[in-house]
């Protein structure tokens, strides 16, 4: 045991002692809140020194005890900073516990209208599950992170979440018209911002390609609604390539398609998603829509 270790075992203990009853004499001259808030100071010091020495469990339950007293004490916003702590340290090696204890500080936080810090954890929340594969998990807290930073005029931060949402509801559920609104949004406020333009052209291209996957007739007539919103457009790279696939499909010409594809891979690195959602598409072609 390090000294750390020691040093942490035995706030907690003093941590314990002060929440027990006390006598007559001493209840005169030391008040209940009095003791409940060294309590807190000695199980939060221990978490901080449980960390330390690298023992994640123990000091999540400190600062879990922390935040708990701090609840009972209705210190609100100090509760949900022991809950953050507690959760931070889970995640080394228990998501769930985790992602339980951010819960427990985003409801504390939305209740107080704090909702980019309530967005922020949301956020976290949808990386872990991102990092472990539960996208369907991931995309629901992804989707509150944006709508939280939304109610806060905060759409810079709320379309990060966004475009993630977007391309796991298409590349892995199929959900292209979510994907398409979500594409379209994020191009359309970007279109708003000169210095922001750059990133138009790809966003458009992406929620085109949505489009060519249920349809490209809908593919067609989104590339022609986008020209009118977006002029330039016409001059990208990502409008040529959309508009060839597009004829690809409709003219059933998959080996013009494949040349296309590898083509635009050579001068665009196409990444995973890019090379599901095509893939899609191949198989509009080859009249097979529905096999995945």
């Amino acid at each position: 045991m390090t000294n750390a270790e020691e040093r942490a075992r035995q706030l907690v203990s003093e941590a314990e002692k002060k929440l027990s009853p006390k006598g007559f004499f001493q209840s005169l001259f030391f008040s209940s809140r009095n003791r409940t808030e060294d309590a807190i100071e000695c199980y939060q010091k221990a978490g901080s020194l449980f960390k330390l020495a690298k023992n994640w469990l123990q000091a999540s339950t400190a600062f879990r005890m922390a935040g708990d007293l701090n609840l009972e004490q209705n210190n609100r916003s100090e509760a949900a900073n022991d809950f953050v702590f507690a959760a931070k340290c889970l995640d080394k090696y228990d998501t769930n516990g985790a992602v339980k204890y951010l819960l427990k500080a985003i409801q504390i936080y939305t209740d107080l209208g704090r909702f980019i810090t309530a967005a922020k954890l949301h956020n976290n929340i949808g990386e872990i599950y991102e990092q472990n594969l539960e996208l369907e998990n991931a995309i629901q807290h992804y989707e509150q992170a944006a709508d939280y930073y939304k109610v806060e005029d905060n759409f810079m931060s709320a379309k990060k979440c966004l475009l993630k949402v977007a391309e796991y509801a298409s590349s892995e559920f199929h959900d292209y018209n979510k994907a398409v609104n979500i594409f379209q949004e994020v191009a359309f406020f970007d279109l708003k911002t000169p210095i922001l333009h750059y990133n138009v052209k790809d966003n458009l291209c992406k929620a085109g390609l949505c489009h060519l996957c249920v349809d490209s007739l809908n593919a067609k007539l989104a590339l022609e609604s986008y020209l009118e919103k977006y002029p330039d457009f016409e001059n990208t790279a990502q409008f040529e390539f959309l508009k060839k696939l597009i004829e690809c499909v409709e003219e059933a010409d998959e080996e013009t398609f494949n040349k296309m594809v590898a083509d635009y891979d050579k001068l665009h690195r196409l990444d995973t998603w890019h090379t599901k959602v095509l893939l899609k598409i191949r198989k509009q072609i080859k009249g097979h829509p529905n096999l995945l």
